[in-house]
This record gives structure tokens, sequence and C-alpha cells, in this order.
């Protein structure tokens, strides 16, 4: 069984990581978006992403 863990944590650590990796181009501003997809999904319903 997997240990449990903080989800805000997780969440805190992987927007930090997004706006780390962020880059202009010609088509606005991007991120590296591989990330944990569960993670992604919470961090766009709390309007962060």
């Amino acid at each position: 069984m997997a240990p449990a863990y903080d989800h805000d944590k997780v969440d805190e650590v992987v927007l930090a990581l997004l706006s780390l990796t962020m880059h202009s181009d010609k088509f606005g501003v991007r991120t590296w978006k591989g990330y944990d997809w569960d993670v992604l999904d919470r961090l766009h319903q709390e309007g962060y992403i």
C-alpha cells in the first residue's frame, strides 16, 4: 500500500516547478506539463492554471 501524502504540499511544489519552467515564445507563455494529471486538475479547479 502506498503511503498517504499531503496533496496541498504536492500541489505547491508542482505549481512552483511550473513557474520555474515557464518560457515565452511567439505563441505566448508556455511551461512543461509533464506532471500528474490529478495534480494539474486540482490546480486548475483552484484557478492557478
